[in-house]
């Protein structure tokens, strides 16, 4: 399993423990979501060391995927806007929201930049059968 595997079953398991869930393990969550959002722009930036890879990374993309994962995790556990006016973000803008949106916008990224990379892997000629 490589780093974005394990760090995003790190991040279900620590997800669905109910002991996770107190606010003595809010920073061990926010780390790990971090080290998710690092993930999400590692895997592919390995791939482009290869000299044999012909399959096009806009790392651009994949890092703001990362930006945006790191953001909400840290809008999370910084409690923003909730300690600027408390009880007005109760309903609607608060931290754990914004931290869906943005988790949300990144997996569209990271989506998308992934097809992209598959319709480039789709479209290649191999190698082996090229030279016969």
């Amino acid at each position: 399993m490589n780093v974005a595997g394990t760090a995003t079953f790190a991040c279900f398991v620590m997800t669905m423990t109910p002991m996770f869930g107190t606010r003595k393990f809010m920073k061990m969550r926010t780390i790990m979501f971090i080290i998710l959002g690092l993930a999400a722009a590692g895997s592919p930036a390995t791939m482009s060391f290869y000299p044999e890879s012909t399959i096009r990374i806009n790392m651009l993309e994949f890092t703001v995927a990362a930006v945006v994962y790191i953001g909400g995790a840290l809008i999370y556990v910084g409690r923003w806007p909730e300690v600027t006016a408390p009880g007005h973000y109760d309903m609607c803008g608060a931290s754990h929201q914004i931290f869906h949106f943005c988790v949300l916008i990144a997996c569209l990224v990271h989506y998308t930049m992934n097809y992209a990379a598959y319709i480039d892997r789709q479209n290649m000629t191999c190698p082996i059968w090229a030279h016969n």
